[in-house]
């Protein structure tokens, strides 16, 4: 899903109706913690604003004590449960 319509997007052509169940992602989540998965970055084909469960996503990486990101254009940004994603400092050289 995307509310826009990029020219460079890499993935305009894809089915726009594939995505994973809230389910699938949370069993990702999940396996990748007992894995020793410490981060998770939530992107796809498209904006992950648009997922309609992207708070319940953001929900339990919080809770299985992920540092969480987000690829997003930002337009939808308001939709997001800011409040479990973590601020990363950059290094300034």
């Amino acid at each position: 899903r995307c509310n826009l319509n990029c020219i460079m997007c890499s993935v305009a052509n894809r089915d726009k109706l594939e995505e994973l169940s809230l389910e699938q992602c949370l069993k990702v989540l999940i396996n990748f913690k007992i894995l020793g998965a410490k981060t998770v970055d939530l992107s796809g084909g498209g904006d992950v604003t648009m997922y309609p469960f992207v708070n319940a996503i953001i929900e339990k990486a919080y809770e299985l004590n992920y540092k969480i990101g987000l690829i997003t254009n930002g337009i939808k940004l308001s939709n997001i449960k800011y409040e479990y994603i973590y601020e990363i400092d950059i290094p300034q050289n």
